[in-house]
């Protein structure tokens, strides 16, 4: 080939020429850098409404100011008014509590106990309260016929004075023998 023959199949340097890029038509696909900018700023909104709902501190009631500094509290003392052992402990420390609310709840086996001892023992009692009523009845019916009988002697006593003036008498008694009442 001649020179101006592979002159013409060389490529020619070509001056720049500033021809815009073409334009991407209007249904292709966005651009790289777009797509991350989207995919950041929805990572963003998801994590904030993530941090807001797992880790932000619960807004305050209204009855309650939140304020920086130093609280100094007086102590209560709490005590039962009786002992025993807890079963359950409604409060926490810090909690808000009135007056009659009910903080703990104390086991009352043993107070159960001791009240089934006191009603055994009262039981008991009223049985030995009856019983002792009943002797009273006996007792009573005893006092009277020993009063009877004191009464009797007393009279058998006056008749023996009244025999005593007379002689020594034979007196029969109801098994028929006969025996002397010495006069003194």
């Amino acid at each position: 080939m001649t020179e101006q023959q592979i002159a013409d199949v060389a490529p020619k340097p070509s001056t720049p020429s500033r021809t815009p890029d073409p334009a991407p038509p209007p249904g292709a696909p966005r651009s790289r850098r777009t797509v991350i900018i989207l995919a950041l700023l929805f990572v963003l909104v998801v994590g904030f409404f993530v941090w807001r709902g797992f880790f932000a501190s619960p807004s305050l009631p209204p009855s309650i100011v939140a304020v920086s500094g130093r609280i100094e509290g007086d102590d209560s003392a709490v005590a039962p008014k009786t002992a025993g052992r807890l079963l359950d402990i409604r409060v926490r420390e810090g909690d808000m509590v009135k007056a009659g609310d009910i903080i703990a709840v104390l086991d009352d086996e043993q107070i159960r106990a001791r009240e089934d001892a006191a009603r055994a023992m009262l039981t008991s009692a009223q049985a030995n309260s009856k019983v002792a009523q009943a002797q009273i009845g006996v007792l009573q019916q005893q006092l009277e016929q020993n009063q009877l009988l004191t009464g009797q002697a007393n009279l058998d006593a006056q008749g023996r004075v009244w025999f005593c003036g007379r002689k020594s008498q034979r007196v029969r008694t109801a098994a028929g023998t006969l025996f002397t009442i010495p006069c003194e």
